[in-house]
Parts: C-alpha cells; structure tokens; sequence
C-alpha cells in the first residue's frame, strides 16, 4: 500500500503543478527536506546547468523519486495481475534496481536517465520561453492562483497542503516553478499554431504526426463474446464487403458513396462520434488498418482489408481539411511537435553536472526515500488522493500526453 500511495502521491504533484504559478521564494532556508535527510546534499544546490538555467537537487530528486515510484508500481502491476516481469522484483516486492537490461543498463542507470531527460526538457522549455518572449500573462497568473487555491482547498487547507509538498521533499517555490513552466509549455505551442511565428509548422507539416482516413467495416467478431462469428457469417460479411467495394471503384462520385455507404453498414461502434473518420497517429490501430493507410494517398480507396476485427474499405482523407475541423486534434499534434523542438534544442544544449547530482545512485536513493516514508507515515498508510491519476500531465511527457489523448478517444475497430 505504501509504494502505491507513494506513487499517487508523487504524481498528484505532476496532476497540481499544471494549475499553479510561480512566486517570489525571499531568502534560503538552511538544508532541509526528505531529500536532505536521504542524501546529505542541500536540495538548492545545483544539480545541472543546461545553456545558463539551473535545475536544483530538490528537483532531479523529485524526478528521480517520480521515475522510481512510478515504474515500480505500474510493473508491480503487471506482475501481480499477469505474472509479467517477475524477474525485475525481489521476494518482498521491490525492484532490482541493480539488475541489468538487455541494454546492458542497470534499472537504476535507466531511471537516472530519464531524470536528467525530464529536467533538461524543463530547462529548456525555459530558455525557449526567453528565446520566443513567451511569459506568463496577468490571465495567465489569475487562472493559475485560482486554480492553487482550489488544490490547496481540496487538500484540507495551506497547512495540509504545505504538510504534502514537505513529505514530497519539494518547495512550494519548485511546485510553482513546474505548474510556470507547464503554462510556458502551452505558451510555446500556442505559437507552433500561430502563422508567422518562428516555430509556426505549416499545414503539410502535420503529415509527419498523423493520418487522416475513414472506413466502412464489417466486423467479424461478436460485439458480446468478442468471439469470432461462424465461418458462414464470415463468409456473408466478406461478400457484402466486396459488393460495396465494387459499388464504390464504379462510382462516379466515390467520396459521397463512401460517405453515405459507410453510414449504412459500417460496424465500427466509434463512428456515432466520428461520422467523418479518424485522425491517429502511427501505433494506434492495428497493424493492417494503418499499413494500408500508409499505401494511400488521399482521396484514393484501398481494396479490402482483413483485420482482426473484420473487413474493411478505407478512403485515406486530406489531413488539412480534417485539422481545420478539429481544433483540438491540432492542438495535441501541434504540441507533440513542439515536444520534437524542444528535445532537439536540449540535445544541443550545453549541459554541465555537478558533482552532487553524479552521486546520487537510484538504487540507494529510493528505497532510502521510501524507508523514510514509511517511518514517518507508517508502512500500510494508503492515501487517497480524490483523482484519477492514471494520466498525469508533465512538460516531457506532452507527445506521450497527446496520444493518450488521442487513445482515450473513440477509435475504429481497427
């Protein structure tokens, strides 16, 4: 119970930081904190410098714990409900953190990678904030203080909320700085939409993150048993597949037969909500669905198509012309591709680690972290955060964010 609470409760911070801004911290305090307390090493120190901005202790700890926790819950998981990974875990539970993947790398060298990926792209996030002039604006601080003090309400008031960062070992300076640079995210991206802008991506742009295309399929499979039909309804549906198809090569206007055909039959549950088809991003479907997409070029039919879930016709569509009618869409893509921009100016980023940030292992880190959680708050406490935290939003995980976003939504049987 502890490990999970751990987990809720350092993603809970990830879940906040999106609705808080940035204040003013006065002086330094003396060392202090959970993290002071696990490694000795003031949590203000700098951790890593990338191109001039400075990332603390405090924060490659949190990122550090975050990575940890969540890992080692999510494949706990896995291995409690399905026997996976058995071979990453202990007898009592937790990780190996020493034991090597096929990579060669250690769990822990994995985690600790990761860590410093997420405070470079949080670095650099920030400087490209300078670089584009992009700021916090007066609405911006407004939505984000109001939004605090909800959080901060939910919690059971400033106390409580104060009593919840320091077991996380972080400041309330450091939970404003996420929720600022999160905000400064959304800033940026705002601009990949805007024409004229330098980080503006043109409509063809889009291409390279998404397709656009419509079916009309006949399933195969029972709604109810998710059993395959009898090879005589198999049979039947694959004929009235091909009929249609036929329909459809014959027409002289293909788009509006399809369009109207695929009303009529098609047996995919998600086209109530998606009349005009599906914008996804590669992965999403099933491998035959997106391989014959990718054959296509738009506004040209494929021939029939088997999948698991049945057959199916598909016209690939224009990407351009779907966008313009889902903002949304456009949003998610337009900050996936931010996301490729800001990794490729932290890639080329001038990184320098201190010495202090070298010695913290995972492997001695976290069980230590845990350790002390558990002697503070009890080893079977088991909190409860109120959220469904599931998908929790962070500034290096917005691509990762976006095509859950994507998946959340009504797909194809595909």
């Amino acid at each position: 119970m502890m490990k999970k609470w751990i987990s809720l409760l350092l993603a809970l911070v990830m879940l906040l930081c999106v609705a808080c801004g940035e204040k003013d911290t006065g002086d330094q305090a003396a060392p202090a904190g959970v993290y002071y307390e696990v490694t000795g090493i003031d949590p203000q120190a700098a951790a890593l410098t990338v191109d001039g901005t400075e990332i603390p202790i405090e924060l490659y700890c949190y990122w550090i714990a975050y990575n940890c926790s969540g890992l080692e819950y999510n494949l706990g998981m896995m291995n409690s409900m399905y026997g996976l990974y058995a071979e990453l875990f202990n007898e009592d539970g937790t990780m190996k953190w020493d034991m090597p993947l096929d990579n060669d790398l250690t769990i822990a060298q994995m985690v600790k990678d990761k860590s410093v990926e997420s405070a470079l792209f949080y670095a650099t996030v920030e400087n490209m904030a300078k670089e584009h002039g992009v700021v916090l604006t007066e609405d911006d601080e407004a939505t984000l203080a109001k939004s605090k003090e909800a959080a901060v309400e939910e919690m059971g008031g400033q106390e409580e909320f104060n009593a919840y960062l320091d077991q996380l070992g972080i400041t309330e300076a450091s939970f404003d700085r996420m929720a600022a640079d999160n905000q400064l995210f959304n800033g940026l991206s705002a601009l990949v939409l805007q024409e004229g802008s330098p980080l503006y991506l043109e409509d063809a742009g889009y291409a390279d993150y998404a397709m656009y295309a419509d079916h009309i399929l006949l399933t195969t499979v029972d709604s109810t048993t998710n059993q395959p039909l009898s090879e005589e309804e198999i049979a039947k549906k694959k004929q009235t597949a091909e009929d249609l198809l036929s329909q459809l090569q014959s027409a002289q206007d293909m788009p509006a037969l399809f369009a109207q055909l695929a009303d009529e039959y098609s047996e995919d549950p998600g086209r109530e909500s998606s009349p005009n088809g599906y914008i996804f991003q590669s992965g999403e479907f099933v491998e035959p669905f997106e391989e014959a997409v990718k054959a296509l070029e738009p506004g040209q039919l494929s021939g029939l198509v088997e999948s698991d879930y049945g057959f199916h016709i598909i016209l690939r569509k224009d990407l351009t012309e779907g966008l313009a009618e889902n903002a949304d869409k456009k949003a998610q893509l337009a900050s996936i591709h931010l996301s490729s921009l800001v990794q490729a100016q932290a890639d080329k980023a001038k990184v320098e680690y201190s010495e202090e940030m070298e010695s913290i292992d995972p492997a001695v880190f976290y069980p230590a972290y845990v350790a002390l959680m558990d002697q503070r708050l009890g080893p079977d406490t088991e909190g409860s955060t109120g959220s469904d935290l599931s998908d929790v939003p962070s500034v290096d995980d917005a691509a990762d964010s976006a095509n859950a976003d994507a998946a959340d939504g009504d797909k194809p049987a595909a």
